[in-house]
């Protein structure tokens, strides 16, 4: 996992704000004077939060219901953050990046408006990311759960001081001599001032993404995947279906996969409890009973199975599934020629 799960999260929000060319905003009311910058689709989101939840899961071994729990609760957080304040984040990026690209020095005012309009932004992401800690306490294992919490104070720390420029700012501190440095010219001095360190911080991310690659392969070795993925894929190899039929089947098992993962998020603090009690019985008899009521809150996942097999079995066409058949049918042999009738003797002339 990164070096700080917390801060990742953090991060989440300036790479789906400002990383990707996505598509445009409907226009506001005051088109002319509220300029629409670029806007990262659901499907983008969806992608993001997925790379950084596999990363989460590659190196935490998490089970599948806690990977489940996981993408459940990151995803009902971060992009409902980004939608209610869409319209906010898409003008203050566009208004940056408009200064960021010219060599005129924003104004006081400009800054001090930025500032103050970011504020209560931050702030609200701030509680964004702390239900998400304390949801997640609720199905990670508890090595995991202590990681959150000793890196959490770090986190609020630097929120704390982004805040703290933020009110500075605000109220007028901002000093265009210090604080601004236009784009070319200030990616020119810092790699003219920092060619050490940026030769340093390329070396690491070379052996970061070495060791990421070999995480991954290990995890592909060691860990089996999905079986409801293995078996939808299984299932369309198996009835050579086309690439409609192949959507279909993925939006099914999309489906199937966000129904466990919400009902994993519901029974995982009970989950996490029995099988802990499971590990920790004394008797077979005890081990036994925790099993049950284990299975039993699982139940509802094998149902949601069921319905993705059965969904899936609606794709097919009836081409198809002759064609299956043919291809599953044992060989006949050729038939054997009828035996020829034998004549009966001519009767002797009278």
């Amino acid at each position: 996992m990164r070096a700080n799960l917390i801060l990742s999260l953090a991060v989440i929000l300036t790479m789906s704000c400002a990383a990707f060319a996505a598509q445009t905003a409907e226009p506001p009311a005051d088109e002319q004077e509220a300029p629409l910058t670029f806007w990262p689709t659901k499907t983008m989101i969806d992608r993001s939060l997925d790379r950084f939840c596999d990363e989460i899961d590659r190196e935490q071994g998490l089970d599948e219901f806690q990977s489940a729990g996981l993408r459940a609760v990151i995803k009902s957080h971060i992009p409902r953050f980004l939608e209610e304040n869409r319209s906010q984040l898409q003008r203050l990026l566009a208004e940056y990046l408009e200064a960021e690209m010219y060599d005129e020095v924003p104004s006081t005012e400009d800054v001090a408006d930025w500032a103050t309009r970011a504020q209560p932004m931050l702030a609200e992401f701030r509680q964004t990311v702390d239900g998400l800690r304390v949801e997640m306490k609720e199905f990670l294992p508890a090595d995991l759960v202590a990681k959150l919490d000793k890196e959490f104070p770090e986190f609020t720390k630097g929120m704390d001081e982004t805040q703290a420029e933020l009110e500075r700012l605000a109220g007028g501190g901002y000093d265009p001599n210090s604080d601004w440095v236009p784009g070319p010219v200030r990616m020119k001095r810092w790699r003219r001032q920092n060619e050490a360190q940026i030769q340093r911080a390329v070396a690491e991310q070379e052996a970061a993404a070495a060791q990421a690659e070999a995480n991954k392969l290990s995890a592909a070795t060691s860990r089996p995947s999905d079986a409801w993925t293995q078996y939808t894929d299984a299932f369309i190899k198996r009835y050579d279906l086309n690439a409609e039929q192949q959507q279909k089947a993925h939006t099914y098992l999309d489906q199937a996969h966000e129904r466990r993962a919400a009902h994993v998020l519901r029974v995982g603090q009970e989950l996490n409890r029995l099988q802990q009690a499971i590990n920790t019985a004394e008797t077979e008899e005890q081990r036994t009973a925790l099993t049950e009521r284990h299975d039993a809150l699982l139940a509802p996942t094998e149902k949601i199975f069921d319905e993705l097999k059965e969904n899936l079995d609606t794709l097919p066409t009836r081409a198809q599934r002759r064609a299956l058949e043919a291809e599953t049918q044992p060989a006949t042999s050729p038939a054997e020629p009828a035996p020829a009738a034998e004549e009966e003797p001519a009767s002797p002339p009278e």
